[in-house]
């Protein structure tokens, strides 16, 4: 995976700035743009065989199971 490194810290954190914005947002928006043109492209074509040739992981019965199991909470004893 990749990311646009106009950012300085960890995210999520209080450390997390932007430090240049072109980086930042501007940049990782073009190539996302870029994405959706290659994959419209002739018909659709691409998009369409990675439809048809893709085989998921998991069922989406299988997949929302998993992302639910993700959601818990946990409590610590206090002093």
């Amino acid at each position: 995976m990749a990311f646009a490194r106009g950012w300085k810290g960890h995210a999520h954190t209080p450390s997390y700035l932007v430090k240049d914005a072109e980086i930042a947002y501007i940049l990782p928006a073009k190539v996302m743009a870029m994405t959706v043109v290659d994959l419209l492209w002739r018909k659709a074509e691409a998009a369409a065989s990675i439809i048809q040739n893709h085989t998921p992981l998991m069922t989406k019965e299988e997949y929302l199971a998993f992302m639910r199991s993700l959601f818990n909470e946990s409590f610590f004893p206090t002093g």
